[in-house]
């Protein structure tokens, strides 16, 4: 959403291994929400509002015997309105992986997912940009008046 849009009620879910949602609930007035998952498993985030399009992150939390303290991970996600016409089939992948580094004890983004997967992700922003380009063009035209162009004969075959 951009920063001008209303960010509280922002549905988030959590789906684990079976895909069963294990929690849900809804963004705070900042778009904000925390949670912790249990450690050793592979869970899905899942954000999205009615109307809008659904992102979502794998989030790996296996950690080594003796790493067990480390214990946060902050993501921003945005999410957008659907567009008549917009291929997002893309996002029926997460658009992130996230696991546990273990030389830099930290969890992190998956950098060898992230690369592979931002080259379709950007080809459908692309496509979403264009699409509300070309809305945006035809609302800006149907507002003005129509001025007669006096280049333009007219002959009666078209």
């Amino acid at each position: 959403l951009s920063k001008n849009d209303n960010l509280h009620k922002i549905k988030v879910y959590v789906k684990n291994e079976a895909d069963s949602i294990v929690l849900g609930g809804l963004t705070d007035h900042r778009g904000r929400m925390a949670f912790r998952l249990p450690r050793n498993r592979v869970f899905s985030v899942h954000i999205t509002r009615a109307g809008f399009v659904e992102k979502k992150i794998l989030i790996d939390t296996k950690v080594p015997a003796g790493d067990e303290k480390i214990a946060s991970f902050t993501f921003d996600i945005d999410i957008f309105p659907m567009v008549k016409g917009l291929d997002v089939s893309i996002l029926n992948k997460p658009i992130s992986k996230v696991n546990f580094r273990p030389y830099t004890k930290e969890f992190v983004y998956d950098a060898t997912y992230t690369h592979k997967i931002n080259g379709d992700l950007k080809k459908m922003y692309r496509d979403y940009f264009a699409i509300e380009k070309a809305a945006n063009d035809s609302i800006s035209k149907s507002k003005s008046p129509k001025k007669k162009n006096p280049h333009l004969k007219s002959s009666g075959k078209y």
